[in-house]
């Protein structure tokens, strides 16, 4: 068992985000075939939702139909389905793409987003980890930004 698993055990703290506002699940395959998501929405997202009552969260499956570079509803005029997953976007000063398969969170007061590649886990327990530690860090970023801000208007 992980020490930080452990620690969790030991204080008592639940699986509560600090910081997240929403969660955005991005799916190539339909969420019955996607069994990380599936089981991580199983195991984890009650409790999730009992802590963060105002947690929005959202899946997007990509449409059947639909390839990977396909834009739903761009050749033949229709509006896209409300289950396809928009085309990745690619912001021009950063350059960055949303990975086939992703986790997008968002934090309050609008403070930005984060994008995790599903691909890279293989139980939801590794992406429960990652969500509590990429909150963390958002939560320790802020703190340092508040603490510099002050130090410049010294």
């Amino acid at each position: 068992m992980s020490a930080r698993r452990l620690e969790r055990l030991v204080l008592g703290a639940g699986s509560t985000f600090q910081n997240i506002k929403a969660v955005e699940f991005f799916l190539c395959k339909p969420l019955k075939e996607n069994a990380l998501v599936k089981d991580f929405c199983t195991f984890f997202l009650p409790g999730i939702r009992y802590h963060n009552p105002n947690l929005s969260l959202q899946i997007f499956e990509a449409s059947e139909n639909a390839t990977a570079r396909e834009v739903p509803g761009a050749s033949d005029g229709a509006p896209p389905s409300p289950t396809a997953t928009p085309a990745p976007v690619s912001p021009a000063r950063t350059g960055a793409q949303l990975a086939p398969e992703a986790v997008r969170l968002f934090f309050g007061e609008g403070n930005g987003s984060h994008v995790v590649n599903l691909s890279l886990y293989h139980s939801p327990h590794q992406l429960m980890q990652r969500l509590l530690d990429v909150d963390a860090q958002w939560q320790q970023l802020q703190i340092y930004e508040k603490f510099l801000q002050k130090k410049e208007n010294f």
